[in-house]
């Protein structure tokens, strides 16, 4: 395994991203680089989509036990744009993978609504309880009416418009497999640059690492308490408690609810795209079961930066029997949008469906 150390810089501010590459999320021979003699970037990116151009091959694994195709491979008649910058995987199911790429959008959940539906309350109680364990080294008389009014701001206040859209640093994890879309899953590898661009274009939008370290979550929250304790009055009325705890802490407080997730899920090695949203923002939507979106236009980000020449380099389909059948049926929805890839590789670990 092998570590790279990734700089995000926004408007002055950095945050170290370090990425696990974990080659075992390859199975058998795919490109991992592009060295072509005597050709000039050709802004791979500005070509059309047709037969002419595009070619692909199938790629065969050959091992003790079986031979099977297990990806298809685009021909580049150029040097690509940044290729080898590290992507960030994004597991859903077939139906969702059509309508992700038909509609170049993905939809962000609002924080709360996801797989771990206690997320806020995990990260509250644990603030919680660093005010409480504070409160009653200091034998404070007032800590029950303290811990009161902060756990009500809490449930009011906090990540009421975040929305988060979910990436893995792996790309062939059998648990991801079986919590996103079974034996017909597909994981989409987003190119950390586009990512980033995102980010720089809107002030809302932020990348985050999850922490699932309870000794490290409780080291901040900690220093947060203390200094939410220093400048606490007990005479402040609702509004003023209100006004200085918002105004002091929420910012925080928010990016602390979608950085920070129990140990149970850390083999997800996730790291969020984070949202802010207005409340009258048009990329809101509804669902037809009530559940609230934010729709994420990944594809006018890609064509406006010109960065990529893909949208999307590895694509992974989850473990199938018939893999060969499986990465044509993507490699058919990919191209029915005119959308380019490198390679589409099938998951060779050996599971069986029930």
């Amino acid at each position: 395994m092998s570590e790279i150390q990734i700089k995000f810089n926004r408007q002055g501010a950095s945050e170290d991203f370090r990425i696990n590459i974990d080659h075992k999320d390859f199975f058998g021979p795919i490109p991992s680089e592009v060295k072509i003699n005597n050709l000039t970037n050709i802004k791979e990116f500005n070509l059309p989509f047709n037969d002419m151009i595009i070619e692909y091959y199938d790629g065969a694994l050959t091992d003790q036990i079986t031979k099977a195709h297990n990806n298809i491979s685009y021909i580049p008649s150029g040097i690509i744009n940044n290729h080898k910058t590290i992507a960030l995987y994004h597991y859903t199911s077939k139906e969702n993978f059509s309508n992700i790429i038909s509609s170049k959008e993905l939809w962000a959940s609002k924080i709360g609504s996801m797989n771990d539906y206690s997320e806020i309350e995990y990260t509250r109680d644990s603030f919680l309880t660093q005010i409480s364990n504070i409160l009653r080294e200091r034998k404070n008389e007032n800590s029950r009416d303290i811990i009161s009014r902060v756990r009500a701001i809490f449930d009011d206040k906090i990540c009421k418009n975040i929305y988060s859209i979910s990436f893995s640093k792996r790309a062939n994890l059998l648990s991801q497999w079986n919590r996103y879309g079974g034996e017909s899953g597909v994981s989409l590898g987003f190119n950390l640059l586009l990512l980033k661009e995102a980010c720089i274009r809107d002030k809302n939008k932020n990348l985050i690492l999850i922490e699932y370290d309870s000794k490290i979550q409780a080291s901040i929250l900690k220093k947060i308490a203390i200094k939410f304790l220093a400048n606490y009055k007990h005479s402040f009325t609702d509004n003023e408690f209100s006004e200085y705890f918002l105004n002091n802490f929420k910012k925080d407080l928010d990016k602390l609810v979608c950085s920070f997730k129990q140990g149970g899920f850390r083999e997800e090695e996730e790291v969020r795209l984070i949202i802010e949203v207005e409340e009258k923002d048009n990329n809101l939507l509804k669902s037809n079961i009530g559940k609230e979106y934010y729709r994420f236009n990944y594809n006018k980000v890609f064509r406006e930066s010109q960065k990529l020449d893909f949208d999307f380099e590895y694509i992974f389909s989850a473990p199938n029997e018939n893999s060969q059948k499986r990465l044509k049926e993507i490699w058919k929805v990919l191209s029915e949008s005119k959308m380019k890839f490198l390679s589409i590789i099938a998951s060779e670990i050996p599971y069986k469906w029930h």
